[in-house]
């Protein structure tokens, strides 16, 4: 529970210091006397973002420190051991106008994402946006579904199949994306491979068509130099090399000549092989046009396609492997079809299952609450409401991930009237009493030791504000309960009862906190009741209300 709570530099809240006592608490106030403020800071201890602008003007920071104790065993997985050895949980953030904040838990700083880790252990703080939330039908699954671990079970059974038939659906549907692609495509694809299968494109074909070309379009000058050559021959170039060979071969038998006769004569025999390669040459040389416009139309395809698709004759092969690849989409289309939406409706009749398990499940639960809320409403003087937690039928067209269907919460406060949804059907006092039966009756008092209510007496008065004092009251035998209100005749059933009063001072504004004695408590309720004058009548009227 909330034991002590300090707080400095906040708008107004200058540096004021509070312990809190188990059972019910009020804090009581003139309008605008800070009471909004004390709310506020606790928001900013349990995680809520922080804001500069809170900071007192003229002061550098602002701090809020507040200390739980006992602490509660449930955090134990969130915090390290170290940091849990004392018997107290001591809370504690700075606001800095210029640096962000710092957070410390029993003087070692964490961060925020551990903080709001640690708030729903901690406090349950329902003020004016939590009325709100309790009014948006999207808002009620969770609040059934952290009542009862069987069913938080099953909900996330029911997440995991809906993430499955996801995940089947998905890849339905990125197949069938696909074949309607391909369908585009496919004509387009297969022309493109017509072209590239009629070239059959490879590196060494490329360069044998350019060879080629390249010969035969310089036909007569290639005829004309091997002619020449043969011809050179021919005339007895051998026969005078033959003669110098026999001349060598003489002289090295008179003189040693070393290895040049050697020499020429590999020289010689060199040029007789050259000699038979050329009349070979030309022999074979033979023009084809037909071969040539053959080999020259090759090569324009080949200069197009590479064109075409940017790329050279590697990439023109590749991309002839690709489209084949593609285009044999078609061999086993049918049975991935087939397969995918096999799987697909699995997935679906398996969240199906799951969906009628988790609504019997918070149908079971819901039957229990409509009983806690209707007994509750009963105490705060709505004896005649009739209370329900509607499900929509389930229909497999509007699941989503949190819900398999949706949860109403609806009332009739007269008899005869219809039941309607709780916002349509409660009046401003009525809403009030709702939300706090509501807040009641789905609270776990097993996980937060301190309640927190800024103004759930909104709209009523006179014995309705005294019986929502009185259920307050009873609340806190088992949960401390700490309330903002403005009805004496709620403050009349707290235990304990802390005034905030704002002053001015040397220009400066301040609010002060002070804990009411028992003769202060007769006068400041006998101030609430009165219309700025306090008469006798006013003070027996006080003392009445806290007996």
């Amino acid at each position: 529970m909330l034991t002590h709570l300090k707080i400095q530099n906040l708008a107004i809240l200058e540096n004021i210091e509070v312990s809190f006592q188990t059972g019910f608490t009020v804090l009581t106030g003139e309008t605008g006397a800070g009471k909004s403020l004390v709310l506020d800071a606790l928001h900013l201890l349990l995680g809520e973002r922080a804001s500069s602008e809170v900071i007192r003007a003229h002061a550098d920071f602002s701090k809020i420190q507040a200390v739980f104790e006992p602490v509660p065993r449930s955090i134990s997985g969130i915090l390290d051991a170290e940091l849990l050895e004392d018997e107290s949980l001591i809370i504690e953030r700075t606001i800095y106008k210029d640096k962000g904040n710092v957070i410390k838990v029993n003087g070692s700083i964490v961060p925020l994402t551990v903080l709001k880790e640690l708030a729903p252990y901690l406090a349950d703080l329902h003020g004016q946006a939590d009325t709100r939330s309790l009014l948006r039908p999207r808002f009620y699954p969770f609040l059934l579904d952290h009542l009862s671990p069987d069913v938080r079970e099953k909900k996330a059974v029911y997440q995991a199949a809906y993430h499955a038939y996801q995940v089947a659906l998905e890849a339905v549907q990125s197949f069938e994306q696909a074949v309607e692609d391909f369908e585009k495509e496919a004509a387009f694809m297969t022309f493109q491979l017509q072209e590239l299968d009629t070239l059959d494109p490879s590196v060494a074909d490329e360069e044998t068509l350019k060879t080629t070309v390249q010969e035969m379009e310089n036909h007569d000058q290639i005829y004309h130099h091997l002619k020449s050559i043969e011809e050179g021959f021919a005339r007895g170039a051998l026969s005078d090399l033959n003669a110098l060979s026999r001349s060598f071969d003489k002289l090295a038998s008179l003189k040693d000549m070393n290895d040049l006769p050697e020499r020429f004569q590999s020289t010689l025999l060199e040029l007789e092989d050259i000699d038979q390669s050329i009349r070979s040459m030309v022999h074979q040389l033979d023009f084809d046009p037909k071969t040539l416009a053959a080999s020259q139309d090759r090569l324009v395809l080949y200069d197009r396609l590479k064109r075409k698709h940017k790329t050279d004759v590697s990439g023109l092969i590749a991309l002839r492997e690709s489209l084949k690849e593609k285009l044999s989409f078609t061999d086993d289309q049918a049975s991935q079809e087939a397969a995918l939406k096999k799987t697909l409706a699995a997935a679906e009749k398996d969240l199906k299952e799951k969906a009628v398990r988790l609504n019997d499940a918070r149908q079971a639960l819901a039957k229990e609450k409509i009983d806690d809320v209707t007994s509750l409403l009963k105490r705060l003087s709505l004896d005649h409401a009739v209370f329900e937690i509607t499900f929509s039928p389930l229909d497999f067209a509007s699941f989503s991930e949190q819900s398999p269907n949706t949860l109403d919460f609806q009332l009739t406060p007269n008899p005869g009237e219809p039941l309607k949804s709780i916002h349509k059907a409660a009046s401003g006092g009525e809403l009030s009493r709702i939300m706090l039966a509501i807040k009641v009756a789905f609270l776990k008092k097993d996980q937060v030791s301190t309640l927190i209510f800024d103004e759930i007496d909104t709209g009523v008065s006179g014995k309705v504000a005294a019986n929502v004092g009185q259920l307050l009251q009873t609340i806190s035998e088992e949960i401390q309960v700490i309330a903002i209100t403005h009805l004496p005749q709620v403050a009349a059933k707290a235990h304990h009862h802390i005034v905030i009063e704002k002053t001015v001072d040397a220009g400066r504004t301040r609010a002060s906190l002070n804990v009411l004695s028992a003769d202060a408590r007769i006068e400041h309720l006998a101030e609430m009741l009165s219309d700025g004058t306090l008469t006798d009548d006013q003070r027996m009227s006080a003392k009445a209300l806290l007996q």
